[in-house]
């Protein structure tokens, strides 16, 4: 169950990174399908208690909310990162979460010191949370 975890969130993450680098939007209908596979998958296959699947989405939730009243990121970002907080879990969303942003800011560090982007400059967050993701997954779950 693991590997086809493994290999969704892959897939998920994978397509929507290629969309977002190449358009920097994410398109609702595809964060919804994202939603809807790791959905699927959480009630039929994993089998999950339902509150740890509702606390996963509820990332992604919040992370619209603020994506609406911040505009730190953008909407889609938000649902995706709740496709994968539901696929692997509420705790594991947020490590998740924590590489993905780490790897973005350390990146807009590096874009901003070598003077190729300004402070208002964007970068796709998806491929971001791919490398989040990955590092989760070589980490064994955990943070370090």
């Amino acid at each position: 169950m693991i590997l086809i975890e493994r290999i969704l969130g892959t897939i998920i993450l994978a397509t929507g990174s290629i969309y977002d680098v190449k358009r920097k939007s994410i398109p609702k209908i595809y964060a919804w399908i994202a939603i809807g596979i790791s959905f699927i998958f959480v009630i039929f296959i994993r089998r999950t208690h339902v509150v740890e699947c509702m606390a996963g989405l509820a990332e992604g939730a919040v992370a619209v909310i603020l994506a609406r009243l911040c505009g730190v990121f953008g909407e889609g970002d938000g649902m995706v990162l709740g496709s994968i907080g539901l696929l692997v879990g509420a705790f594991s969303g947020l490590v998740v979460l924590f590489w993905s942003v780490l790897f973005a800011a350390v990146f807009a560090m590096i874009i901003l010191v070598s003077r190729k982007g300004k402070g208002k400059s964007t970068i796709p967050f998806l491929p971001f949370m791919m490398a989040g993701f990955f590092t989760y997954e070589v980490m064994g779950g955990g943070v370090w």
